[in-house]
């Protein structure tokens, strides 16, 4: 019961991922892109790969497999460390990541591509990679719960030489 705030703050992210993804999808079609600032345009892309479009020329039903077997097991293992963590953030950091894994995931399901709207840019130069409120959550908690781990880690103390 005291998790429960938690996986509804995995909801809410779900939530907001596929409301955001729906309305690109009704006022956009695939390609299109509409500049917001001279930086920042709201695109549809419908990314079939993985991360920067990883493996995207690869046939569908190897990217559907790939990119939906995967997430599910690492769905079934950030579970794990949900349940057994006793850290608050830690608890809402993976809560975060289980909300944008579940609306990627669903994507896959639904569209067989995942759908990524937000393009930052420099004009005439280079771009970042189109993504989603998904990738946005997954990503910034991700880093951050490295980040904890890394800086908070436990230290081990080195074995006594034999």
């Amino acid at each position: 019961m005291k998790r429960l705030k938690y996986m509804v703050l995995a909801l809410l992210v779900f939530i907001l991922d596929q409301g955001t993804k729906l309305a690109v999808i009704n006022s956009l079609t695939p390609g299109d892109e509409k500049e917001i600032l001279p930086f920042f345009s709201l695109v549809h892309w419908q990314n079939r790969g993985g991360l920067w479009g990883f493996l995207g020329s690869a046939s569908e039903s190897v990217t559907f497999w790939i990119f939906l077997i995967l997430p599910i097991l690492g769905l079934v293992f950030l579970f794990y460390l949900f349940f057994t963590t006793r850290e608050k953030l830690e608890m809402i950091l993976i809560s975060l990541i289980i909300g944008g894994a579940l609306g990627n995931i669903l994507d896959r399901i639904v569209h067989g591509a995942v759908t990524d709207f937000l393009y930052f840019f420099m004009p005439g130069g280079p771009a970042w990679p189109a993504f989603n409120a998904a990738d946005a959550f997954i990503s910034t908690s991700l880093t951050v719960l490295l980040i904890k781990i890394v800086v908070t880690g436990e230290k081990k103390d080195a074995p006594d030489p034999v």
